[in-house]
């Protein structure tokens, strides 16, 4: 069966690289680990595959972002932890009505469950969502 002309989600063949997100974003240095922007990035984007459609991860993406912006105004980590913490419950929906494939949930669930402060969400989990989406969006282009 088909999904918008691709295989249906919730592919079992497809899943996140081996030892994702051990260790977390950071190394030593404080600084975010910078295959998690290159090599991780393309690999967990290349598990998607075309199972995950371009605007349902932006769905995803937009909403961290409004995160984001609230922390900018409130400047209080704990006023939007939860709104994060929701991202889990909205893959698993998603995931329920077939909208996004397995593996995307269990990126989200991990990514969420390695943000618990706001350098964790600003600094590793935004920075890492955008780059999986960039490849996520180079190896899926829109078709006209």
């Amino acid at each position: 069966m088909t999904y918008g002309g691709r295989p249906r989600p919730n592919n079992p063949t497809f899943s996140l690289p081996r030892n994702y997100l051990e260790g977390g974003y950071f190394a030593p240095d404080g600084h975010i680990k910078t295959e998690l922007l290159t090599d991780v990035a393309q690999q967990v984007a290349q598990a998607f595959g075309r199972d995950l459609s371009n605007s349902q991860f932006r769905r995803f993406f937009d909403h961290a972002k409004a995160v984001e912006q609230r922390l900018d105004l409130v400047n209080n980590w704990r006023a939007v932890e939860g709104d994060v913490k929701k991202l889990v419950a909205f893959a698993a929906e998603a995931k329920a009505k077939k909208k996004v494939p397995s593996v995307f949930f269990d990126f989200i669930e991990k990514n969420v469950s390695h943000t618990n402060d706001e350098k964790s969400f600003r600094r590793g989990f935004l920075e890492h969502i955008q780059a999986v989406l960039a490849f996520h969006a180079y190896n899926n282009p829109r078709r006209n």
